[in-house]
């Protein structure tokens, strides 16, 4: 079944925060790349085999509570992903214990716990003894995810073009990295417990993830950018809440259109 929208908490371990500490048995000067949000970037090893088990663990420097993690475009076959309790690495309520995974993008959701770090042992990869590679490391908590289909609109993925005329009448043209953006339109919302989600998100102070995938990008005819499993942006609403009844009348639905924009925290 189709996946809808969902969105996240920042990544508890993003690379902005001073206080998380990233560290890896194997590939340790690469581990800010899989928390960079880039998606050109990504922590991987030099020589590593399958009987390494490679470790790579994040400290928060504080107690964080998380109930998602997600590892977006990786090669790993066989891994397992445990949470510190204050004395002992121990499995989450549902264990993260891959023997045989074949996908590039793994969700793994849990009973959510408090803790101050998390661990990914890496015990083989898909073609095996293959250098291992993770694209994002993601540590957060589900803010929700839609019941109702919101259309989505003018999804850009922009590069920031610019473009400079030459003497000779030909163009320079300079790309950046890029930002993603996108519109939600509903003409008449009445599920209050989406109505209840966009307040919150336009009411939250630090930026969220938006994952338009919602985990399935099979539900697309094709897989295009910005829709696929790997692709999670740090998001802000970029216009204002406004909850207008259909036509005026009370008991029609709210008219749903906002902006989300990529923001840098």
């Amino acid at each position: 079944m189709a996946q809808q929208i969902r969105f996240f908490e920042k990544n508890k371990g993003d690379f902005s925060d001073q206080a998380v500490v990233l560290t890896a048995s194997q590939g340790n000067d690469y581990t800010e790349r899989a928390t960079d949000r880039n998606d050109a970037t990504a922590w991987m090893t030099t020589g590593s085999v399958d009987s390494d088990n490679t470790t790579f663990e994040i400290d928060f420097g504080e107690t964080k509570r998380i109930d998602t993690i997600m590892l977006l475009k990786h090669n790993f076959k066989s891994y397992e992903v445990q949470y510190w309790d204050g004395a002992n690495w121990t499995n989450f309520a549902t264990d993260i214990d891959e023997t045989n995974y074949a996908e590039a993008s793994s969700f793994h959701q849990f009973a959510a716990v408090e803790t101050t770090k998390v661990r990914l042992t890496i015990r083989g990869t898909q073609t095996a003894n293959e250098d291992k590679y993770l694209y994002h490391f993601i540590a957060t908590e589900e803010i929700g995810q839609f019941n109702g289909w919101p259309q989505i609109k003018r999804t850009t993925l922009s590069r920031n073009r610019l473009r400079t005329k030459m003497l000779s009448g030909k163009e320079s043209i300079r790309e950046q990295i890029g930002a993603f953006s996108c519109q939600l339109t509903v003409t008449t919302l009445r599920d209050s417990s989406d109505l209840t989600l966009i307040e919150r998100l336009h009411y939250q102070n630090e930026g969220f993830l938006v994952w338009l995938s919602g985990g399935d990008e099979d539900q697309f005819s094709s897989v295009r950018r910005g829709y696929r499993l790997e692709d999670i942006y740090l998001c802000k609403c970029a216009t204002e809440l406004v909850n207008d009844w259909y036509q005026g009348i009370y008991s029609n639905g709210i008219v749903v259109k906002f902006d989300l924009v990529e923001v840098v925290d």
